[in-house]
């Protein structure tokens, strides 16, 4: 592999060697967490809820000068229900992700009504807790898909309730803690 960094670092510029060193510096840490060959090897996940649980494993790029590019976090995800199992590494998510994410669900926990998503504007994966009837029930929605050309996956999951939402925020709050946002979260 460094070879192949040697050679793609000499066919461009100062900016974009440095650039090519990041995402391979990236793919080379993804890369050994697909080498481990199960998720079990991870440890606790910073976020569970029903079948979904997700690793932030640190910053995707974290000598980036750019705001958006620093608050990209290098994630894993995987979901499980009865007969099923998808997981993937590096869905699009960042801190400030994270970040609204935490404001939903507050606004969830203070008025029992409305919807918090996790997600990014890419296909690859995105979580949306509903509150469905004013008393505090919800559902979770889970899509999750590491080869979007070629997969579809969706869970849901009933038979949750506004007891969940506590261990959701504070989840939030350690995974912002440990890597706070770098862009504005406009207001809920």
């Amino acid at each position: 592999m460094q070879h192949c960094t040697r050679l793609a670092a000499f066919a461009f510029s100062p900016q974009s060697k440095q650039a090519v060193q990041l995402l391979v510096r990236h793919h080379l840490h993804t890369d050994e967490i697909a080498l481990t060959g199960s998720i079990e090897t991870l440890g606790e996940p910073q976020l569970r809820l029903a079948g979904l649980q997700l690793w932030v494993h640190g910053r995707a790029f974290p000598d980036s000068s750019q705001s958006c590019d620093l608050d990209l976090l290098r994630v894993t995800v995987a979901c499980d229900a009865p007969g099923a199992s998808v997981w993937m590494r590096n869905p699009s998510l960042g801190s400030w992700n994270f970040a609204q994410f935490l404001r939903e669900c507050e606004r969830l926990r203070e008025s029992l009504t409305g919807r918090a998503r996790l997600g990014s504007d890419e296909p690859e994966f995105g979580a949306e807790l509903i509150a469905f009837d004013g008393f505090g029930h919800l559902s979770l929605e889970v899509e999750i898909t590491p080869q979007y050309m070629e997969q579809e996956h969706t869970f849901r999951f009933r038979g949750l309730d506004q007891s969940y939402l506590p261990a959701i925020i504070e989840a939030c709050r350690g995974i912002l803690e440990a890597y706070p946002t770098h862009l504005e979260v406009p207001a809920a």
